[in-house]
């Protein structure tokens, strides 16, 4: 049975976070009727996040007003810079006895005396001022909302975040929020571990977004898969500050991707359907007709003209760098259902089974 204060574990779970009632004041002089907290649905107060776990001894607080329970050797080990200097030097030091606290030390009702307010008045780190008696938890406040916190968090504990299906902007965050508090992307983001695979779930429909992260990361796996989803975008769309992210290299080789499978196309194309000798039936003057038609679908594909994958297979626009092998053999193969010449019609055959097996053979990727 479930009293009125005692929250429900499945509420919450689509935000990352569980929302309690914190527990009845032992004064009636403190009102806090109308008071929550928002606790992570992964790391609250006593969860199983990993065996040789002691209590979580760090409490994070997002943007946003979720709580995070942690554990500071977890964390010590993981940056390099202290959590980007949050956390206090005398919270390293391996003889350190520490004492839980609950929940209910995150409430309006907490004892003030045990925060610790810096200079803009926020409780950047809270904890006991008579150490040799008690030192409680710390609390830091940071500026990153929940979102990324818990992404973050999850690849610090090596946990999957894929059941919280972060978005890209919020995967994007991740690398500066990793670099800001001194945590090492090569050991952490490893070539296609869990972040890079979630990225690349993205490349489809934002492709030059996706290679953008990983060329500015340095997550070279990736840019590699996500260069062949740009083929079908035009590369003028990239904005300024998305070339500066990717940098010089990255840049380059993505623009000669696209421009040297623009030239092996022309290449692969050009050449039409060989001649047949001579019949009865079909003079040089009728298969130089099949010759005209091989040219106009070259000029159509060259224009960017491409066929519609829909019921309907009407021509479209796109790059022609980006056109698939199933897009050639759509444009040229129907030609033969007009030549009633059967030596024109193997000829052709030939020649489109040569093209596609050309094409396919053209790198797609930087």
């Amino acid at each position: 049975m479930t009293s009125p204060n005692q929250a429900n574990p499945s509420e919450g779970l689509a935000n990352n976070s569980l929302t309690l009632s914190p527990p009845e004041a032992p004064s009636s002089s403190v009102d806090d009727t109308n008071s929550t907290i928002s606790l992570s649905t992964t790391f609250f107060p006593g969860a199983d996040i990993g065996k040789d776990r002691s209590f979580a001894d760090v409490t994070l607080c997002s943007s946003d007003t979720v709580f995070f329970y942690v554990h500071r050797n977890v964390l010590t080990s993981a940056s390099s810079n202290c959590f980007n200097q949050l956390l206090p030097e005398y919270m390293q030091s391996p003889g350190l006895q520490v004492t839980p606290i609950s929940a209910a030390a995150h409430s309006p009702t907490f004892p003030e005396s045990h925060i610790h307010m810096n200079r803009w008045g926020s409780p950047n780190v809270a904890y006991d001022p008579y150490p040799s008696e008690e030192i409680l938890p710390i609390i830091i406040t940071l500026p990153e909302p929940s979102t990324v916190l818990n992404v973050a968090l999850h690849v610090i504990y090596n946990l999957s975040c894929a059941k919280n299906n972060p978005d890209l902007q919020t995967l994007s965050q991740l690398f500066p929020f990793m670099k800001k508090y001194g945590l090492s992307q090569a050991e952490l983001v490893q070539p296609m571990s869990e972040i890079p695979r979630l990225l690349l779930a993205f490349a489809p429909t934002n492709s030059i977004e996706v290679y953008t992260i990983a060329a500015a990361n340095n997550l070279e796996s990736l840019a590699i898969l996500a260069s062949q989803y740009t083929l079908s975008v035009y590369l003028w769309i990239i904005t300024d500050q998305q070339v500066l992210d990717m940098g010089a290299i990255y840049f380059k080789r993505l623009v000669f991707l696209h421009m040297g499978r623009e030239e092996a196309l022309k290449r692969v194309i050009s050449a039409p359907p060989e001649y047949h000798f001579p019949t009865p039936s079909c003079s040089m003057e009728s298969q130089r007709g099949v010759i005209r038609a091989w040219s106009l679908a070259t000029a159509f594909v060259l224009q960017g003209g491409q066929r519609n994958s829909s019921a309907q297979n009407t021509p479209v626009q796109g790059p022609i760098q980006g056109i698939t092998a199933a897009g050639l053999d759509s444009i040229f193969s129907p030609m033969a259902s007009s030549i009633t010449c059967p030596e024109c019609v193997t000829c052709l055959k030939t020649r489109v089974a040569s093209m596609l097996r050309d094409w396919s053979l053209v790198k797609n990727t930087i």
